[in-house]
Order: structure tokens, then C-alpha cells, then sequence
């Protein structure tokens, strides 16, 4: 494309930013995506802790195997989940948008 007046450069320049605009567009989109993908996987890992849990904490297990859970197990399990949530959430700063 060959730029001859200052009409030239004036369309060339809209072409430019549409393409940019596009562009950003696109990743704004694609990160979205990613992130409710990411807010899906965690409420998952959520709910999949507390259905078993609840339960055991509340001594479900205790009638038939005399198993009780020690207040610091539930504490490093409940911590270990934050742990696994966070890292699944920083996962999105590697991510190729």
C-alpha cells in the first residue's frame, strides 16, 4: 500500500487501530473464557471438599469405623484447599491469551 496524500495516511491509521481493536477484542474474550473456565474448576474442587468433608467432620465415619477427625487435620485440610484454590487461580498469569 502505497501512502501518496494525507487522505492515505488518514485511512491507514483507521485500518491500524480497527486491527487493534479487533485484537484486544479477541483477548478480552479468550480471558473471559478462561476465567469462568477457572471459577467452574474451583467451585468444583469446593464442592467436591465439602460433600466429603462435612460429613466426616461431623463424625459420619465414627459408627462404623470409631474414626474421628482432629480439629487440626480439618484446619490443614480446609488451608490445603485454600492453597489449591489460589494456585488454580494464579494458573491464569501462564496462560497464553
Amino acid at each position: 500500500m502505497k501512502i501518496q496524500n494525507i487522505c492515505d495516511l488518514s485511512l491507514f491509521y483507521d485500518y491500524i487501530c480497527c486491527v487493534y481493536v479487533f485484537i484486544m477484542v479477541r483477548t478480552a474474550v479468550n480471558l473471559s473464557r478462561m476465567t469462568i473456565r477457572n471459577i467452574k474448576q474451583n467451585l468444583f474442587w469446593a464442592f467436591f471438599y465439602n460433600i466429603i468433608g462435612i460429613p466426616v467432620a461431623a463424625g459420619i465415619l465414627y459408627s462404623a469405623f470409631h474414626v474421628l477427625l482432629s480439629p487440626m487435620i480439618g484446619a490443614l485440610s480446609m488451608s490445603l484447599s485454600s492453597v489449591f484454590v489460589v494456585s488454580n487461580a494464579l494458573r491464569l498469569r501462564g496462560e497464553k491469551l
